[in-house]
């Protein structure tokens, strides 16, 4: 093994940079990913390229699967060409770490070289000083990945080059490189929420570039996809690895509506339950972003073979989010439900979230702890279920925990000084401070009646459309969503989750809905688009004697949305 290959293993893992990558948000790309990613960053520019070509599409893939990757006899005269073709593009990594991108497309352009009849050594080397950037926050990633491009330019004949790598932050410094002067920008940006991070989003929010871009709830690697816009040519690419959950998050839409209005989501490679990273769990994929230049997006399976080509439009959903359909029917069937509906649950249904205590072990209590509350507490104790609890049409099983529900700050004095040895820590909860709550009251203990009256409960994640109908006191934390009805609503609650558990509703969540890998995302704003249907008489009659799953249901509710 080369000194280059040495070293390029050496610093393939965040953890030989990083001594807390959690903190950074850092994972670097394997290998195996890297080489996907260039893949399909390098075909959409042969794609999409108006530059006089000597060679076609084909030849380029046959090149970089069937012989690249897949190590089968080349063609010399075809591989000369290729690297003629690349050899004058430009790629930038605005966080590049130890280099796994840059260092894949270097290995594809090395395989050209090598098998180059020419072997042009000289552009080799414009190739490495010219037209490689790298830039990264971290100084040891900057010299580890400088120490594997001297090692690789060493093993071909080259010394003493100066690369263009960049100890700085892409997102607040002048960079000393120029805007849209790269055909490609690729990357695996940080994975940050903003909860427990203020300290790396407040400085971009400072700047006019964070203030432009950014919306609540969003995660870092988003400002990542705004800078490497600037930097991108007109009908230049940019291709980043990064989580899938921007395509239907709520802190997003700025996102999605800015990738629709500037680019053309071009290629997407979703890599669904996958591992993608081995020590860290991440619903990944891969995009490719074309910038101003109209072609049909591509879904890719994980072997990169093509599983569908879509029109632009029918990635762009009419709630603003994004996603892909592959099946024709099924997308055809979403889209009548979309227009036949009567209107959608959040018009006619109150939709509320679940008890934030700020602080469960002072006031949630398993039963067998129960007795060694005071007597006088026993008036605020109320049966606290889990999300697992919620099984479909019912609950499961009976509680095993209780809750000091305290949403007033009328409390007898037993209960203050019950709770009097954690003050300190309950006085810290934010709405205590900003005066909202008293320091001995939930958090956020909603109005009772949700809990009291009846409802529809559902867990915020589940593996399918869990709905249950309760008409008994049921407490439960904010990963648990209730349905109530008010004056508008068209149907009873009975009914309704008849409605919700069907088949039809199932299909409707794990397509226009949210997810989070294969689990349905089942809050607030996913809830409150739920189509409804344009229910006759007697087909309420129908569902109001039913109980339970029936096959007829989905029946029915076809039948109401006009579903052949």
């Amino acid at each position: 093994m080369s000194t280059f290959e040495l070293l390029r293993k050496q610093y393939s893992h965040e953890t030989s940079i990083h001594e807390n990558k959690n903190v950074t948000g850092t994972v670097y790309t394997p290998i195996a990913i890297a080489k996907k990613m260039v893949y399909l960053l390098l075909k959409n520019h042969v794609e999409n390229s108006t530059c006089h070509k000597t060679f076609e599409l084909n030849d380029f893939e046959t090149v970089y699967i069937q012989n690249y990757l897949n190590e089968l006899p080349s063609n010399d005269l075809m591989a000369q060409k290729l690297f003629d073709y690349f050899s004058v593009l430009k790629i930038l990594d605005l966080s590049c770490g130890s280099g796994a991108l840059l260092l894949a497309y270097l290995e594809f352009i090395d395989y050209l070289f090598i098998l180059s009849k020419e072997k042009s050594i000289a552009k080799l080397k414009r190739i490495l000083e010219s037209h490689i950037f790298g830039v990264d926050v971290e100084p040891k990633a900057i010299l580890s990945l400088n120490e594997t491009l001297c090692a690789y330019s060493e093993q071909v004949g080259l010394a003493n080059l100066k690369f263009n790598l960049y100890c700085l932050n892409s997102l607040l410094d002048d960079l000393p490189i120029l805007l849209a002067s790269f055909d490609l920008v690729i990357g695996n940006p940080p994975y940050i929420g903003e909860k427990n991070n203020l300290s790396w989003f407040k400085p971009v929010k400072e700047t006019d570039f964070g203030k432009s871009y950014y919306e609540g709830k969003m995660d870092f690697f988003y400002f990542f996809i705004y800078k490497g816009y600037d930097y991108v040519k007109r009908n230049g690419s940019l291709c980043y690895l990064s989580s899938n959950y921007f395509f239907t998050a709520d802190g997003a839409k700025k996102l999605r509506k800015f990738i629709k209005e500037n680019f053309n989501m071009v290629k997407f490679l979703d890599f669904g339950e996958e591992r993608v990273f081995p020590d860290k769990k991440l619903h990944a994929c891969v995009y490719v972003l074309q910038k101003k230049n109209h072609h049909e997006p591509i879904k890719y399976g994980a072997n990169l073979a093509p599983e569908k080509q879509f029109e632009m439009c029918d990635i762009y959903h009419d709630d603003g989010t994004m996603g892909f359909i592959v099946s024709d029917k099924t997308r055809h069937l979403l889209s009548t439900i979309s227009r036949e509906q009567l209107g959608t649950l959040g018009m006619y249904y109150d939709i509320n979230q679940g008890i934030v205590s700020g602080a469960d072990a002072q006031f949630v209590y398993m039963n067998s702890e129960i007795h060694k509350l005071p007597p006088e507490l026993h008036q605020y104790l109320k049966p606290f279920y889990k999300n697992s609890d919620i099984d479909h049409y019912k609950i499961k099983s009976s509680y095993e925990r209780q809750i000091l529900y305290i949403d007033s700050a009328d409390v007898n004095e037993a209960l203050t000084k019950w709770l009097q040895p954690y003050k300190e820590k309950l006085s810290k909860r934010r709405e205590v401070v900003n005066g909202i709550r008293e320091w001995y009251m939930l958090t956020w203990p909603r109005s009772e009646r949700i809990f009291t009256g009846e409802k529809i409960v559902v867990p915020q994640r589940a593996m399918s459309n869990r709905f249950a109908f309760v008409d008994f006191p049921f407490y439960a934390s904010a990963d648990v969503y209730f349905i109530t009805a008010n004056a508008r609503s068209p149907y009873s609650l009975k009914i309704l989750t008849q409605i919700l558990n069907a088949e039809l509703y199932k299909l409707w969540l794990s397509h226009k809905g949210k997810k989070k890998g294969n689990l349905l995302e089942l809050y607030a704003t996913p809830l409150k688009n739920l189509p409804l249907p344009r229910l006759s008489e007697s087909m309420c009659d129908v569902l109001a004697e039913t109980h339970g799953p029936d096959l007829s249901i989905d029946h029915l509710l076809k039948k109401s949305f006009n579903l052949k």
